[in-house]
């Protein structure tokens, strides 16, 4: 990942009001473009078609976000892997995040978009809180600065 990129994910999350949840280290998908309009995105912002086309290749890590914890890499997959004796768990990873986190969620990022120029991007989050529970926007952000952005205007929002 790039600087933008994680200056980016810290902009967005720097507008999260909920505290609740834990970031996942883990990036290794594009935004879903299904509710986005491509066109408008292209003509007005200078976006490139193209860049929802593609598929991500690599899986990226987020090392640092200054206003939420990240999970341990390592956690992500011991605690998906998490058993107990006699006990049967539905969302292994949900319980261990609340069990050593004190957190009830957990944020993904994706692969934010950027124009060109930086002038502009499309960030996507989604928060999960177990089994059909959940929330998460697609943000477009306008880059103020070097190191700063702001979130200009959420262009899908989503609710399980």
């Amino acid at each position: 990942m790039t600087e933008i990129d994680l200056n980016l994910i810290n902009e967005l999350s720097s507008t999260i009001k909920d505290s609740d949840f834990i970031v996942s280290p883990l990036i290794y998908s594009n935004i879903d473009t299904e509710h986005l309009d491509i066109l408008l995105l292209t003509s007005k912002y200078g976006f490139e078609k193209e860049q929802f086309e593609n598929s991500l290749l690599d899986t990226f890590q987020i090392n640092e976000n200054k206003y939420f914890t990240i999970l341990n890499p390592d956690s992500l997959i011991a605690f998906k892997n998490h058993k107990e004796s006699g006990v049967i768990f539905l969302d292994p990873l949900m319980y261990c995040i609340k069990k050593y986190y004190q957190k009830d969620a957990i944020c993904y990022f994706k692969k934010p978009v950027t124009t060109k120029n930086k002038s502009y991007a499309i960030v996507q989050y989604w928060i999960t809180c177990g089994d059909l529970c959940g929330w998460g926007e697609i943000v477009l952000m306008k880059r103020l600065n070097k190191e700063n952005w702001s979130k200009i205007e959420t262009l899908v929002t989503s609710e399980s």
